[in-house]
């Protein structure tokens, strides 16, 4: 499939008029997706095809774009059958963009959750698209019963390296998660788009300044909030910035604030506490999506991660 992909591609880009020679590289080929880079005199453009079972970024983009494309890479074209998504060259990395320029990556960061905030508050309008219907049920009473079915395979725990004391545990990690969803249920919080993997390597920055959210593949319909802890957990391992740091909970309150201005009343502080501790919950799932359809040597490296999240369940 991957030479109709790209040929694919290029037929897009000669369909807007962008003509060769093109120069194609593969940038990264993994069990569920494989990236190219197309080079063309008008510039540079990814092409991305998803395996199945992780081709839900495809129809996703077209809706977003098609809805609400500020802060979101900007899309070329997109195969929803094929899973199959082309776009423009969004920038580079808000990862090196902090450590080249740490204050302006500061502000590159706020800026994107901000953003990030009002589309998922957008979500709630009469105009959304129906994403509900179109993403993974990560909401809290689900989110409990696919991380029962994930941690239920003994034999896949075990490819993944899961020891005696692992399997011992796991009737704990159960009634751990099952409370930690119950109690963010009761707390009655709007749900919406989340993108799934909100790290600072899948927030892209143009050369004009403005940044833009990649890589939508693991979207899914919960409560707000995890990308929030995400986005702010990947910011503090690697850029060493303490959880205390003031320009942190900065960041929250504005995060929050949006949401509050839409009426949305809730305990959002004791939210931010619960989804902090089902962050490797999230990794789990985010692990076991389309397990089933990998090749084995992928469904092993996907499970030693399933495992590695697991632990983290306290």
């Amino acid at each position: 499939m991957h030479a109709d992909c790209v040929a694919w591609g290029r037929h897009q880009l000669d369909a807007i008029g962008v003509t060769g020679p093109f120069v194609t590289s593969l940038v990264k080929r993994r069990a569920w997706s494989a990236v190219w880079k197309l080079e063309t005199p008008s510039g540079r453009y990814y092409l991305k095809e998803a395996a199945p079972g992780f081709a839900v970024e495809a129809p996703l983009l077209a809706a977003l774009c098609a809805w609400r494309p500020a802060s979101i890479v900007t899309l070329v074209a997109a195969d929803t059958t094929q899973g199959w998504v082309l776009t423009r060259d969004a920038g580079c990395m808000l990862h090196d963009v902090m450590f080249d320029d740490p204050e302006n990556g500061r502000a590159q960061v706020r800026a994107i959750l901000l953003a990030y905030a009002r589309l998922q508050v957008a979500c709630q309008d009469r105009d959304a698209p129906p994403f509900a219907g179109m993403l993974e049920d990560r909401r809290p009473a689900a989110m409990t019963q696919s991380f029962r079915a994930a941690v239920a395979d003994d034999d896949l725990l075990r490819a993944g390296g899961a020891s005696v004391d692992d399997f011992a545990r796991r009737s704990h990690a159960l009634r751990r998660v099952d409370q930690l969803c119950r109690d963010l249920a009761e707390l009655n919080l709007p749900l919406t788009l989340e993108h799934g993997d909100l790290h600072i390597s899948n927030i892209m920055i143009s050369a004009e300044g403005a940044p833009r959210i990649a890589d939508w593949g693991d979207a899914c319909w919960t409560t707000p909030l995890h990308g929030l802890v995400m986005c702010l957990d990947d910011v503090a391992g690697r850029h060493k910035i303490a959880d205390n740091d003031p320009w942190f909970r900065q960041l929250i309150e504005d995060h929050v604030s949006v949401w509050q201005r839409r009426r949305c009343v809730a305990d959002w502080h004791k939210a931010l506490e619960i989804v902090r501790s089902l962050v490797p919950v999230s990794g789990v799932l985010r692990w076991s999506r389309g397990i089933d359809c990998m090749p084995a040597s992928a469904r092993a490296m996907m499970a030693g991660q399933i495992v590695e999240h697991f632990r983290k369940v306290v």
